[in-house]
């Protein structure tokens, strides 16, 4: 090996930290997770997390953080080569002796931050080329802004060796370029080669501001489409979000903290007004992340598009999460609608169709509570009792106690609720209905007995089934709608439905949309009706849609009637006060 510096590397790579630790640190798993007792601070609940796979461990409670290395330095209280020639020694190592000096750490970090610098001035001058012209155009095609661009500082990487021969020009060696992440060495031949080649280039920066790292996404076709630098002294991706130094910088009192997805969506997000936005580097959010948006929102909400990978995203992200909740603590939870994500409804002008999103965010407990609603069938007492254990591990993972008894009074409230209506004894109950929850948002009111909702529900199921408009045209005219907007909704569905033959889903939806109606479709065809009445999804059988239309339409009905006989009742009884009338009352009131 060349130098210390590489041996250092070759060595973490033959260790598992976790065993390291665990001689000194009792271990306990959490999931996926490695925990204990810190060892630097006192404490009663583990907040010490290892990662075997990054090789780190970070305390959430004392902010302790490091490698093997120096775990070993901090806990026995022995100098860098005695931890190092220790770690060998595990590893059946032995330390080499080079002829060089030991490299100094702040000076080699300083090359880093030198040569990625000079790095990103290279993409910004290549993006102003006629080689750049094609990501330039890209650009401009996702709506970006000249000022937005040089904000970011967004650059391109040219086919060939380009990068590595100009900054060769200013002095940097190839080793200091390799180490920087900007070029890859061949196994075969020890040769390099550009790591980015015709890429749209995304510089990383720390929270100071310094370029740490890039992200490229290829122009043409090819895999990946988005390529990160590998990780550094300098970058740990598990530390960073993107644009968290802007955040730092612009965020506002009264703005919201968003995590988004992807590079792009940040900048137009940033662009639009939204100075809160960042996003994780191409992996689901970490610990380390979660803590960092804690510093400065309590409750940041996450953004995901609106698709079952986005969906899948959010489900990751609340599982990491939750184990850390505490007091005050939390993330909310904004689903985009179907096939949108940030960047796209801000370059469609609809920003604030965003806005609202925004306003209408799901809490962590209830993101989880839908979720396994969706998957899980609620038929059987055994089915019954998989999502009961299923939802009670979530409330169980929360390390406060405070917090983790407030999630079981909660969950098992709305079991005994869900299980009362999954039991068939609402009266009348179809098997559509069986498969219904409660929502969170409407408190212990069943949505059974929600007048709003069941519109919302009858209103769906027909736009993700025009083949029955007609069926109920006559009871869809004759239905009372407490919303203006969603008249008129009726209204253009009625005349789409007469002009226009063989209308799908989709059609209904796109000739809709063209109408103006994008946002009141979005708010009727929204998770929550589909989580309470899974019928009126688009994949649903119809046959199925239809016999759940038929029962909210009828229990509607029933409401309309059982109102009309108990103010006739109560007529009857201002006019007599008898005992009998005084009894009728009371039997429609129950």
């Amino acid at each position: 090996m060349a130098n210390l510096v590489e041996f250092i590397d070759y060595l973490k790579t033959r260790l598992v930290l976790s065993e390291i630790i665990g001689t000194h640190v009792k271990i306990m798993r959490r999931g996926r997770l490695k925990i204990g007792l810190c060892p630097f601070h006192s404490e009663k609940t583990p907040s010490f997390h290892i990662r075997d796979e990054q090789g780190t461990y970070h305390c959430f409670g004392c902010g302790a953080h490091g490698d093997a290395l120096t775990f070993l330095q901090q806990v026995e209280g022995v100098s860098f080569m005695e931890a190092l020639e220790k770690l060998a020694s595990i590893t059946g190592l032995t330390v080499p002796i080079f002829k060089e000096k030991p490299v100094n750490e702040e000076s080699f970090q300083g090359q880093l931050f030198q040569v990625l610098e000079a790095a990103t001035v290279f993409f910004e001058k290549q993006l102003r080329t006629s080689k750049g012209f094609k990501a330039a155009q890209y650009l401009e095609m996702r709506g970006l802004k000249p000022e937005t661009i040089s904000q970011f500082r967004l650059g391109y990487a040219s086919m060939g060796n380009t990068l590595k021969e100009a900054l060769m020009k200013e002095g940097f060696s190839e080793d200091i370029i390799h180490r920087a992440g900007l070029i890859i060495q061949r196994e075969e031949d020890k040769r390099t080669y550009d790591r980015f080649r015709d890429r749209v280039m995304f510089p990383i920066f720390d929270r100071k501001g310094r370029v740490i790292a890039f992200g490229g996404r290829i122009l043409e076709a090819g895999e990946p489409k988005y390529l990160n630098s590998p990780e550094t002294s300098i970058f740990h991706k598990s530390q960073i979000l993107y644009a968290y130094n802007f955040v730092q910088r612009d965020l506002k009192k009264d703005q919201f903290l968003l995590v988004a997805e992807g590079y792009l969506d940040v900048i137009s997000l940033h662009q639009a007004g939204f100075k809160g936005a960042v996003a994780p580097l191409g992996t689901a959010l970490t610990e380390e992340q979660i803590l960092l948006l804690w510093r400065f929102r309590s409750e940041p909400i996450l953004c995901f598009d609106g698709d079952n990978a986005g969906q899948k995203a959010a489900i990751r992200a609340a599982e990491r999460a939750i184990p850390l909740l505490k007091p005050g603590l939390s993330l909310r939870f904004s689903l985009l609608p179907q096939g949108e994500d940030p960047d796209s409804l801000i370059r469609s002008g609809d920003v604030k169709s965003f806005e609202r999103v925004l306003e209408r965010t799901l809490p962590l407990s209830e993101l989880l509570w839908q979720f396994e609603v969706q998957q899980k069938p609620l038929k059987t007492p055994e089915q019954k009792a998989v999502f009961e254990k299923a939802v009670m591990a979530y409330a169980n993972s929360l390390q406060d106690p405070t917090l983790r008894e407030q999630y079981r009074q909660e969950y098992r409230s709305r079991l005994k609720e869900l299980f009362y209506v999954n039991s068939g004894k609402s009266k009348g109950a179809s098997s559509s209905f069986k498969k219904a929850s409660l929502s969170a948002s409407t408190g212990a009111q069943s949505f059974l007995n929600s007048s709003v909702l069941s519109q919302k529900i009858l209103i769906a199921v027909l736009l993700n089934h025009p083949s029955l408009i007609l069926e109920y045209a006559e009871d869809f005219v004759e239905l009372e709608l407490s919303n203006p907007g969603w008249g008129k909704l009726r209204e253009a569905m009625l005349t789409k439905i007469n002009d226009l033959t063989g209308l799908d889903a989709g059609i209904l939806h796109h000739h809709l949309y063209n109408e103006g109606f994008r946002e009141i479709v979005q708010e009727v065809l929204s998770s929550q009706v589909k989580s309470l009445a899974p019928f009126v999804k688009e994949e649903s059988d119809i046959d199925e849609a239809r016999e759940g239309w038929k029962e909210i339409w009828s229990r509607i009905q029933g409401q309309k009637k059982l109102t009309q006989a108990l103010l006739e009742a109560k007529r009857r009884f201002g006019e007599d006060m008898s005992y009998d009338a005084w009894i009728e009352v009371q039997n429609l009131h129950q």
